[in-house]
């Protein structure tokens, strides 16, 4: 189950939080640090990430803001080069649905 999709005016659709990333905001971060991550992905134009797996992307800046990175900086990072935030991420490579994994838990299924 993934939480729904907000569409933007222009059609694109923005991150994709599947369950097991939900799940891992809840349990990783406060309340207000919760609100200000889901705000700042339910408002993120995910059409700058092309065909990439919303998912992967959606980790990418969760992981990230784990780390402390402002979310600001991420979001800029995330506009102006996508490989730049799975870089930063470590989900750049062939491994990255291991590392989901490792990070979030198995997929579903």
């Amino acid at each position: 189950m993934h939480m729904p999709a907000n569409e933007s005016n222009s059609g694109a659709c923005c991150l994709t939080l599947s369950e097991r990333i939900t799940a891992f905001i809840a349990r990783e971060f406060d309340e207000p640090r919760r609100v200000k991550l889901l705000e700042a992905i339910s408002d993120f134009d995910g059409s700058v990430f092309g065909g990439q797996d919303r998912e992967r992307m959606a980790a990418a800046v969760v992981l990230l803001f784990a780390q402390g990175v402002h979310l600001d900086v991420i979001m800029n990072v995330a506009q102006r080069d996508w490989r730049d935030l799975l870089m930063h991420a470590g989900l750049a490579h062939h491994d990255w649905p291991g590392v989901l994994t490792e990070k979030f838990g198995p997929p579903p299924g």
